[in-house]
Formats: C-alpha cells, sequence, structure tokens
C-alpha cells in the first residue's frame, strides 16, 4: 500500500477515516490549504449536526401531499445526502408499474421512501403510515390528470378507480412490506 500524505493544514478532523484500496490518485492527493480541510471539517459537522428532530420534520415535509415536487429534486439532485434517508425502492411491490397503461412507478417510489425512513427512525406510527398513504393516492390521481397523450375524461376515471384499489391495498397490506 503506498503512504498517503496529506496535509491538513491545523485542521483538526474528528471521527474514524477507513482506507480500503484506495486508487492511485487518491494516494497522490494533498490536501494543503486549511480552506479545503476547513470546508471538509464543515461537511463532516453539517452532516452530523442533523437531530432526529430536525430529520423527522424533514421527512414530514418530503412525504407530505403537496410535496412530490421537492422530493423528486431532492431525490435527482441528492440533497438527501445531509439527512441519510433511505431511497431505495423496489416500486409497486408485487403488482405492475404501470396499470393498463397508467404510470404510478414515481408514486410507488416515494411512498416506499415514506414507509423505509419512517420504519428505520422507529417513527411508523399510524399518523405516519396515513399520510404516507394520502401522498400515495394523490401522487397517483395527480399522474392520472397529468398523464400525457390524447386521454379521455373516461380514461382518466379509469386511472383514478385503479389509484383507488392501489391505495385500498395499501390500506389493508401495506404496513406488511417495506
Amino acid at each position: 500500500m503506498n503512504k498517503l500524505g496529506i496535509s491538513l493544514g491545523g485542521v483538526v478532523l474528528t471521527g474514524v477515516v477507513a482506507l480500503a484500496s484506495a486508487p492511485q490518485a487518491l494516494a497522490a492527493t494533498t490536501v494543503s490549504s486549511s480552506a479545503s480541510g476547513t470546508a471538509a471539517t464543515a461537511r463532516v459537522q453539517q452532516v452530523a449536526a442533523v437531530t432526529t428532530a430536525q430529520k423527522l420534520a424533514r421527512l414530514r415535509v418530503l412525504t407530505g401531499k403537496d410535496a412530490k415536487d421537492e422530493w423528486f429534486n431532492a431525490r435527482v439532485n441528492r440533497a438527501h445526502d445531509r439527512y441519510r434517508f433511505v431511497w431505495r425502492t423496489d416500486g409497486c411491490s408485487g403488482v405492475t408499474n404501470d396499470p393498463l397503461g397508467f404510470h404510478f412507478w414515481e408514486s410507488c417510489a416515494r411512498h416506499d421512501f415514506g414507509y423505509r425512513n419512517y420504519k428505520k427512525m422507529h417513527a411508523f406510527s399510524s399518523a405516519n403510515r396515513l399520510r404516507v398513504d394520502n401522498s400515495f393516492l394523490a401522487d397517483m390521481k395527480w399522474q392520472c390528470d397529468k398523464q400525457w397523450g390524447p386521454y379521455t375524461t373516461a380514461q382518466r376515471n379509469a386511472c383514478k378507480r385503479v389509484a383507488n384499489k392501489y391505495y385500498q391495498a395499501v390500506r389493508v397490506h401495506g404496513h406488511l412490506g417495506g
């Protein structure tokens, strides 16, 4: 293993840093200015500074009925790193993501996000579950209204009936997954 020389310029780092099979480029890296070290320390402190209450508050925002776009932007832009949320999803678990051609994958992904993170934080109460489920229904209905293509009123109403079936399924069985 090559020696790694890092000048921290008076910055004290707390915590443990583990390096496993660092690439050659990393072995030659030298952080020489205190500004760079300070920025790295500030990032560590920023991540560490998030309290459980702050994380729950952010989770409430991202799982709210009117936060679909904010959730999507956080997911795409990696703004969630500070909170270390669980973003993995299996889409619409056990059923199709696009019943009758209506695209519900994103609605299912946000639903998974809510369930998995409330469970991880041991805050999966009936109120939080209802909040996530109601947002899921609102997301699907929004999708029915905003579907691309020349959908008729009858097709959009059919989409909303399917959305209601998906909602009923998560209300009855949703707590078992995620």
